[in-house]
């Protein structure tokens, strides 16, 4: 049996960071992913791949928490 491919597992990083974060704030989805576009967290996710994949995906929620707690 073959893994996940780097794209598709930086993708499911992404969105598992999306529905966590949705959750831990109370907001819906599609807010979420509006925010995350705005400060380009999915970029940031990507260029910290690396070290994501892997840690638990509370640890990337947090470090988005951080970035953007710093963006406001």
């Amino acid at each position: 049996m073959y893994g996940l491919s780097r794209e598709d597992d930086e993708k499911l990083i992404y969105v598992s960071t999306v529905e966590e974060y949705a959750f831990r704030h109370g907001l819906p989805v599609c807010d979420v992913l509006r925010l995350f576009k705005r400060n380009s967290i999915e970029k940031l996710l990507k260029s910290q791949y690396e070290v994501l994949h892997m840690l638990d995906i509370s640890d990337s929620v947090s470090m988005v928490e951080s970035i953007l707690g710093r963006a406001s």
